[in-house]
């Protein structure tokens, strides 16, 4: 049965290699965008009350660039990841068919009809979706929180220190007051 695992594990990773590289990079480029802009937004700000114009036309220019990948690169990277899952996804599920259909008609007959029709539609499905999100979230996770907490020290240490102080209790309490 482990082999078997394995194997469908394998199988859907390598049919979700490239959507899932294609929706990190999306993610990714989502995240750490977000941070950036934060921080031009901050720089801006400063340039504002500094009165300081060609600081904050270099400013304006890296908003719009951000802007413009917010707007364009970023859906479009998300469109291309989607398609490239779309057409992974079916050539996964003739994959689980062929599998599926190959096994001797002892193994097959043991299964509900209902219960084997589901569970062919369905199950590998289920099983992308989860692979895919699991991964993309565990790459872009730790990334975001890196660059985050070095932009965080740029600003100030002490701040950055009693945010974190502060989120880790808004975090803490609430889950603690629900036992």
């Amino acid at each position: 049965m482990a082999k078997m695992a394995k194997k469908i594990y394998m199988d859907c990773a390598k049919a979700m290699a490239i959507p899932m590289l294609l929706l990190i990079i999306k993610e990714l480029l989502e995240s750490l965008l977000n941070v950036y802009t934060a921080s031009i937004l901050g720089e801006f700000a400063d340039s504002v009350f500094t009165l300081d114009l060609s600081l904050g036309k270099q400013q304006i220019l890296k908003l719009v660039i951000s802007v413009f990948i917010m707007v364009v690169i970023i859906p479009l990277t998300n469109f291309i990841g989607n398609y490239f899952m779309l057409k992974y996804s079916l050539a996964h599920d003739r994959t689980v068919f062929n599998t599926f259909f190959k096994k001797e008609y002892l193994k097959i007959a043991c299964f509900d009809v209902g219960e084997a029709i589901y569970g062919i539609e369905n199950d590998p499905n289920e099983l992308r979706i989860y692979w895919v999100k699991t991964i993309v979230k565990l790459v872009s996770i730790p990334v975001t929180m890196a660059y985050l907490a070095v932009n965080c020290v740029k600003i100030n240490i002490l701040y950055s220190a009693i945010v974190f102080a502060l989120s880790l209790i808004m975090l803490s309490v609430p889950a603690a007051l629900k036992r």
